[in-house]
């Protein structure tokens, strides 16, 4: 499944998280931010993430983490290794 694919619906039922309206408005809030994570970490394009399946299991994650938290920004100190790992090989970023 692509990014581009999934929806709140999809994501509140991956995390095993409580459906309802509340929860619905934070995970529209959190998938944009996830996405900008990620290109940012990655260097690639929002309509570049759909090319990496892989991308869609560190996206989920990410967002679990973002709603189990209920922080909409992450420090890189505070990001999962499974996350870390998968963007990591899709990292362009030649910065380091």
């Amino acid at each position: 499944m692509k990014i581009s694919e999934l929806t709140n619906m999809d994501i509140l039922g991956f995390i095993k998280a409580e459906v309802d309206e509340d929860s619905k408005k934070e995970m529209e809030l959190i998938m944009p931010a996830a996405k900008v994570y990620i290109c940012d970490y990655t260097s690639l394009k929002t309509e570049e993430l759909d090319n990496h399946e892989d991308i869609t299991i560190a996206y989920i994650a990410l967002c679990q983490h973002m709603y189990d938290n209920r922080t909409f920004a992450l420090d890189s100190k505070e990001v999962n290794r499974v996350i870390e790992s998968i963007l990591g090989l899709h990292d362009h970023n030649l910065v380091g």
